[in-house]
């Protein structure tokens, strides 16, 4: 005799759910850092399960290496959300930095998990043909050893689409920095259960 389980729609949910919290877990030691694709699947299936939380949220677009952003594209969208690689396309290691552009109707921030400022010139581009102000995230939050920038930009990304009513809070100091990629895991956790 064998016997079937019929899959509901809320259990896949929770089967989808838990593969994104999977994923996000295996990085959140920090020692594997990720490829654009593998980051852009994270962050798709992440926005695919849930609902934005306000009518202001900023659509994912995609996670482009800083030689490649489409730059057209995005010059007649009001807002929007981008992961930008650092590293070019063509470029031998598996994966770079990660930064995220946040481009909200009024202005732009660019956010770096190291807290420096926009040194590529494409991602300038991108900021600037908007036509409104940008603003750089200061705030070092990743550690200087640590490969979690994906995961970051991923948690900044995912937040910026649901747009909950609490903040982010991080450690700031330098003995602290390693704390943030475990607080990183339990807010995309938060965000996709919430």
């Amino acid at each position: 005799m064998t016997t079937t389980m019929k899959v509901t729609s809320k259990n896949a949910f929770k089967h989808r759910l838990r593969k994104v919290v999977d994923a996000v877990k295996l990085h959140a030691d920090g020692k594997l850092g990720l490829t654009n694709t593998m980051l852009n699947h994270i962050v798709r299936k992440s926005v695919k399960l849930t609902k934005p939380l306000s009518k202001n949220f900023l659509s994912f677009h995609g996670v482009f290496s800083s030689d490649c952003i489409p730059l057209p594209y995005f010059n007649n969208k009001k807002s929007f959300s981008v992961i930008i690689n650092l590293q070019p396309d063509k470029a031998t290691i598996v994966s770079g930095h990660f930064v995220v552009v946040a481009a909200f109707p009024k202005y732009s921030l660019y956010i770096d998990p190291f807290g420096l400022g926009c040194m590529s010139q494409p991602v300038r581009l991108l900021m600037e043909n908007r036509g409104v102000p940008h603003f750089f995230s200061r705030t070092k939050i990743q550690d200087d050893s640590s490969l979690f920038c994906g995961m970051f930009c991923a948690l900044f990304t995912i937040y910026f689409y649901r747009m909950p009513a609490w903040t982010l809070k991080f450690e700031t100091g330098r003995e602290k920095l390693a704390r943030n990629e475990r607080l990183t895991a339990r807010y995309i956790s938060r965000l996709l259960h919430e």
